[in-house]
């Protein structure tokens, strides 16, 4: 369990002796992560069945966490993801994952489910991100062990400008270009990493999650 002693306190324990509970206490949901998993969630001795009608997750304190009975651990960086968990061809490693969502970029719950996800112990750590020099970057400052990426002999033709004839031009790879020089320039990058961002820059193409998971890209774990 990881409780601190110089935390806020939440609104609840602050209205006990305050006219306004909100002044002076931490954001609502601070350290709340939504997390999932393909079948069940499984902390603290207990068993989280995940359905039809939660199949995003359920919500969980991570300092109330004592266990995690998951031998691998996902941190996702969409949240459509998190809803299409069982369409994910994923390798056999991670069938039993417990899966958390990072959160948006300016949302609460990235901040908790990175400090959570960053001081677990004894359980394999994976990044999942999309298919681009961001993602990349995502993956390698993320504290993660891998990398959940296509497998890499999908690379040319998953990036090739025809694959699937997608409508509309290409727009994140000329977005990204600080990512990718910043990673072009990085000398601690995994031994995938200059293959990809060749195939990338060949191509001057990326892919989401989203792609991944509506064409049922094979994927694989590779080392950070």
């Amino acid at each position: 369990m990881a409780k601190s002693k110089d935390l806020l306190p939440t609104r609840i324990e602050l209205a006990k002796t305050h006219n306004n509970e909100k002044g002076g206490s931490r954001p609502v949901g601070a350290d709340l992560v939504l997390a999932s998993a393909l079948s069940t969630v499984c902390v603290n001795g207990l068993r989280l069945p995940i359905h039809k009608v939660n199949r995003s997750g359920v919500m969980l304190n991570w300092r109330e966490i004592e266990r995690i009975e998951h031998d691998c651990v996902v941190l996702v960086e969409n949240l459509a993801v998190m809803t299409a968990l069982a369409q994910l061809q994923l390798p056999d490693e991670l069938q039993g994952a417990l899966f958390l969502y990072r959160g948006d970029a300016n949302d609460n719950h990235t901040s908790a489910a990175y400090q959570w996800f960053r001081q677990l112990t004894h359980v394999n750590k994976v990044v999942f991100a999309d298919f681009d020099p961001a993602g990349i970057e995502i993956a390698i400052s993320s504290g993660a062990e891998w990398a959940l990426l296509p497998q890499q002999a999908q690379w040319e033709y998953l990036l090739h400008p025809q694959w699937q004839q997608l409508i509309g031009a290409e727009s994140r790879f000329y977005a990204q270009r600080e990512s990718l020089n910043g990673l072009a320039e990085r000398t601690n990058k995994p031994e995938w990493g200059e293959q990809l961002l060749r195939t990338m820059g060949k191509h001057r193409q990326t892919r989401t999650q989203e792609h991944l998971i509506a064409h049922q890209v094979p994927l694989a774990l590779f080392p950070l």
